[in-house]
Parts: C-alpha cells; sequence; structure tokens
C-alpha cells in the first residue's frame, strides 16, 4: 500500500491517540459537563487579577500624574494616550472600503430660509471654485 492513498494526520492527532491509549491520562480526561475546576480552587492569574484590580484607582492617579508632571515627552504622551483609551475606548481603524453609501439628500425637506441659505452657500463655493480653477491655470486676476 502507498503511503500517499493514506489520509494526512497531523502530529497532534498522532499525539491525542497515543495520550489517550494511556490509562492514566484517559481517566483524567474531562467528561462532557464536568468541570475542570471541580474544587473552585483560585489560581495564581486570578489572584494577580484581583490585586490588580484593588490597586487599580491607585495605577490610574499615577498615569495621570506621569501625563501632568513628567520631564519626558514620550511618558506624557503614552500616559495620555492610556488615559484616552480608558475614557473613550481605542480609536477605530479607518477602512474605506467599509464607508457606507452617503444619505439622500431631499431639499424639498428644507423651510423655503433654509433652502435660500443652501443655495446662497452653493453660489460661494461655485464662484470660489471657478475663481479657483481659472487662477491655477494662470489666467484672470486675483482681484476678480
Amino acid at each position: 500500500m502507498s503511503t500517499s492513498s493514506l489520509p494526512a494526520v497531523s502530529a497532534r492527532a498522532r499525539a491525542r491517540e497515543r495520550a489517550l491509549a494511556n490509562p492514566a491520562f484517559a481517566e483524567r480526561v474531562w467528561k462532557p459537563g464536568q468541570s475542570g475546576n471541580p474544587q473552585g480552587a483560585i489560581g495564581e492569574w486570578q489572584r494577580c487579577r484581583a490585586l490588580c484590580r484593588e490597586h487599580s484607582a491607585a495605577a490610574a492617579e499615577e498615569i495621570i500624574r506621569l501625563f501632568r508632571e513628567s520631564d519626558d515627552d514620550r511618558v506624557r504622551y503614552m500616559a495620555a494616550q492610556w488615559c484616552y483609551e480608558q475614557a473613550w475606548g481605542k480609536a477605530q481603524e479607518f477602512d474605506p472600503n467599509a464607508e457606507r453609501e452617503p444619505l439622500p439628500f431631499d431639499a424639498s425637506r428644507l423651510t423655503s430660509e433654509e433652502r435660500e441659505l443652501l443655495r446662497k452657500a452653493l453660489r460661494r463655493e461655485l464662484n470660489h471654485s471657478s475663481r479657483a480653477a481659472i487662477l491655477s491655470e494662470g489666467g484672470g486676476s486675483k482681484n476678480g
């Protein structure tokens, strides 16, 4: 029989098969619905997390002190960034492909005063744009 006709078995799958063949290992494998921590023992990680939570206010105060008083710009920057992220969350990555289509504009929902203001604003922008285009081509004077 050629080895190319056998299904590929990962090293991880082979190691699991060997471990399950060991009776001492097989009896310690959790059964479905069985807790992995039946005594509810708290581990080192949980103790560390509880300690950090207990002192988080003091740590935040120290970071704010560094932001206000440090002579090193890098320290002040990092402290300011930490404060900002804790207050407002990390800035979202900009993905131009994820931008939504612009909402449709319905001028009929504007009052007559709002429509007139919009006309004036558009005329100024168009006049400014056409002047800028003429000036960039080298024609026309700056005085209008």
